[in-house]
């Protein structure tokens, strides 16, 4: 038997949930991996990995859409053993289900940056941006990002998936780093 290991995640690391898949038939793409401090989730187009406080050796995969749908209002910490996962947050308790399988992107998360200076990073207000794709419908997904100066608005092309133009829109970096 594994021994019992504490992970506590507050509201803002949960939110890494949204980034699993919603597809009955790609399972191990439906839940969250914990691993040594990363929580990591995707859907196998978009991939999100956070920092937690957990510092161990025990990697799990747990249902997203449980641990997503917990209305905690603050963090919530779960106890892991090797039958189950109780989530502990307010005053209520929840049995999260375990996801058997390797997680795909384990090794790969590693990787995400590649090695060296990039030529430039631009940085965006994380709230603008998703007021700007909030805005947009669910056909409209296909988001071509141009950059002309690093120093002027990112410009983003809205089509459909076949390529027929809907939408355009610009977000102004905060600021650029060479």
């Amino acid at each position: 038997m594994t021994k019992k290991v504490t992970v506590k995640l507050t509201k803002e690391q949960r939110l890494a949930t949204n980034a699993t898949s919603p597809d009955k038939y790609r399972t191990i793409l439906r839940g969250v991996h914990i691993s040594n401090r990363s929580i990591t989730a995707t859907d196998g187009s978009i991939i999100i990995k956070k920092i937690i406080e957990y510092r161990g050796k025990q990697k799990i995969t747990l249902s997203g859409k449980q641990l997503g749908s917990l209305k905690a209002k603050g963090g919530v910490e779960m106890e892991i053993n090797s039958n189950e996962v109780i989530a502990h947050y307010d005053r209520s308790t929840m049995a999260v289900d375990y996801i058997q399988g390797n997680y795909p992107f384990d090794k790969a998360t590693k990787n995400l940056k590649k090695p060296g200076k990039p030529p430039y990073k631009i940085f965006l207000n994380g709230n603008s941006l998703k007021k700007l794709l909030s805005t947009l419908g669910k056909n409209e997904n296909l988001i071509e990002f141009s950059f002309y100066d690093p120093e002027q608005p990112i410009i983003l092309d809205i089509s459909t998936m076949q390529g027929e133009p809907i939408a355009t829109g610009a977000i102004m970096p905060l600021h650029v780093e060479h």
